[in-house]
Formats: structure tokens, sequence, C-alpha cells
């Protein structure tokens, strides 16, 4: 949640609205009505991850239709991170990343690891295998 806040060096604060066990919970919870036993957290980080790579790249917008920023899909080496970016909103030239959701990096990398932005990433499971390309 980006806040504003009087005081402050930017005049807002960043701070998470939901911890990681309430977003696992969340998703067991959404099988529930279907009599779907509560998935494990190693499938709730999973489906997680599947939801994070279809969000990647999705523009944020104001409540008038303005371009504030976008999401990114990063893999930096703990944790595989969707961050919110937007463009200059500190000073010309300067963005703002924050995380929008985490899971636990389970082995991902990326083709240049000085480099864990990542552009596109397809999720993809075989044999009960979740990989990134």
């Amino acid at each position: 949640m980006l806040k504003a806040q009087a005081g402050r060096p930017y005049g807002f604060t960043i701070a998470p609205v939901f911890t990681i066990p309430q977003v696992r919970d969340s998703v067991s919870a959404a099988f529930q009505p279907f009599a779907l036993p509560p998935v494990s957290d190693s499938e709730a980080d999973g489906i997680l991850l599947c939801v994070m790579c279809l969000l990647q790249n999705v523009r944020l917008v104001d409540t008038a239709g303005n371009a504030l920023g976008r999401l990114l899909l990063a893999v930096p080496a703990a944790d595989v991170e969707l961050s919110c970016v937007i463009p200059a909103v500190l000073q010309p030239g300067v963005n703002l990343a924050f995380h929008a959701l985490l899971v636990p990096n389970r082995g991902y990398t990326t083709a240049n690891p000085q480099q864990p932005w990542l552009e596109l990433v397809r999720a993809r499971c075989s044999g009960g295998r979740l990989t990134l390309t």
C-alpha cells in the first residue's frame, strides 16, 4: 500500500497490506468451496508464482486512467518478486520500486544473474515440477 503521510521524506509510506502467510491462507481458502484439501505452502507458492507471471507488465493507472507505472517480475537470490515500479516519483530519472508480492526462490535463476529484472517469464508445470522460462 502506498499511502501519503506528512512529515515523511517524500510524503508517503510503503507498507504491506497482507503478510505472506495470509496470502498463502487465502489461496487455500479459495479451494474450500470445492471440497478440496488445503494446499501446502510450496503448492501455494507455486500458484502465486503463476499469478505473478500473469500480472507481469500490467500497467498501473490512477482513477483518471493516467499511467503511473507497471508491475515487473524479478528473480534475485532469496525470493521471486513481483514489484511495482513507478518512474520519476521521487525526482526526475529516479524510479520507485517496491514489492507487491514475494514467494521463496526455490532454485529459479535468470539468464543473467547480474540483472534480476525480467521482461517476460513463463511459468510451466511439467511432471509435477514448476519451472520458469
